[in-house]
């Protein structure tokens, strides 16, 4: 009997990205299971823009960017960008990348210096680490996320995911410009030294953590926010530094602080808040640092304690400087010896409830002291007066 086989010749699977050089109003999908190793870029000019990177693809570059859109055009990134190489990012919008919205669903990497995981320079636009996105960047100057310079300013900013950094100077969320907001729903880890958290500098960035942040870089903390005009700052969540000299927040000028109920902010070898300009500091959670809670210096505090702040080598709260400064306090302040530290300003203390453990020394100038209810320890300790001063009921 005579038989035989049939042969079938077949290509292999190759599903990559269908459209790598997408113009004004066109939509790219990169697919499994190939990874693609050549850029989506979109040409000069054009707006309107999709590009979908379906989970399961991937597009792994050297020395160049893995998406880069322009104006009003839309990135979401549901499987694996890896870039190589220094000054390339998993995502951008650069130069006049404006009212863009950039997702992360999956994995971005990026291992250069300089090399974000998503970038505008832009204005106006959305760049969004969701929920099961992991961003990591390894080299310094790299940011998780990164709202830069130039015109840009007034975008948001938001990691409901993980963002991991190792390199110095990559903080998990950045914006250098103006009228952000930032906000954190997930988790930031950070390694690098001067590596924070959420890192706001210019006016009206509003930086905002509801989730989990850990800084363990030499100075590197959970919040720094730099300018002259500040918007608000906000935590519900954790915030650690363990690094030597990290906070749990530095703020260079006046602002207003929420500490929530919820929230927690730890400096395991520094102090945990630094604030030089003054301000509104609303604390109901827990503040613990190393060296001194809350240190207000270069203008005028005004304080509201409902939770617990402590200082276990310095006091828990520290006012520096001839400003008038208040404090209402129905929580717990600890100090070691001195838990609050008044100086030469017009000052006011009021004990609503709550124990302080450690004096409160008010310094000196015209001060007011007004005790309703809650407890000095031990009992020897207490209030020092110097200068004029007035004492309430």
């Amino acid at each position: 009997m005579a038989g035989g086989s049939a042969l079938i010749a077949s290509s292999p699977a190759h599903a990559t990205c269908d459209n790598h050089d997408p113009t004004t109003g066109q939509t790219t999908t990169c697919s499994p299971p190939i990874p693609d190793t050549t850029r989506v870029g979109a040409a000069d000019g054009s707006t309107n823009v999709t590009v979908n990177v379906l989970p399961g693809a991937a597009i792994n570059v050297v020395n160049i960017n893995g998406i880069f859109v322009h104006d009003q055009s839309r990135i979401t990134n549901a499987g694996t960008i890896t870039v190589s190489g220094n000054t390339f990012d998993g995502i951008t919008s650069d130069l006049t990348g404006n009212n863009n919205t950039l997702i992360n669903r999956g994995m971005i990497t990026t291992t250069g210096a300089f090399s974000e995981g998503i970038f505008t320079t832009g204005a106006g636009s959305a760049l969004l680490n969701d929920n099961g996105g992991t961003i990591i960047t390894q080299g310094s100057d790299s940011p998780g996320l990164h709202s830069f310079g130039g015109s840009g300013g007034n975008n948001t900013l938001t990691n409901a995911g993980v963002i991991t950094t190792s390199g110095d100077r990559s903080s998990g969320m950045q914006a250098i410009n103006f009228g952000n907001l930032l906000t954190n729903n997930g988790t930031i880890t950070t390694t690098g030294a001067d590596a924070h958290g959420l890192f706001g500098n210019g006016n009206n960035n509003t930086l905002i953590n509801n989730g989990i942040i850990n800084a363990s870089g030499a100075n590197a903390h959970g919040i720094t926010a730099l300018g002259t005009t500040l918007g608000p700052i906000t935590n519900t969540g954790s915030m650690t530094a363990s690094g030597m000299g990290g906070l749990g927040a530095f703020i260079e000028s006046a602002t207003t602080f929420t500490n929530a109920a919820s929230g927690t902010i730890v400096s395991k070898q520094a102090t945990g808040i630094i604030a030089n300009g003054g301000g509104t500091f609303n604390n109901a959670g827990t503040i613990t640092a190393q060296n001194i809670g809350i240190n207000i210096n270069g203008g005028s505090g005004n304080v509201t304690n409902t939770g617990t702040i402590t200082g276990a080598v310095g006091a828990g709260l520290l006012f520096a400087g001839n400003f008038n400064n208040s404090l209402f306090n129905s929580g717990n302040i600890n100090g070691n010896g001195t838990a609050v530290q008044f100086d030469t300003g017009n000052d006011q203390f009021t004990m609503a409830d709550g124990t302080v453990r450690g004096i409160v020394n008010m310094g000196d100038g015209t001060n007011t002291v007004t005790m309703t209810s809650g407890r000095f320890m031990p009992s020897l300790l207490g209030i020092q007066l110097r200068g004029s001063h007035r004492r309430g009921s």
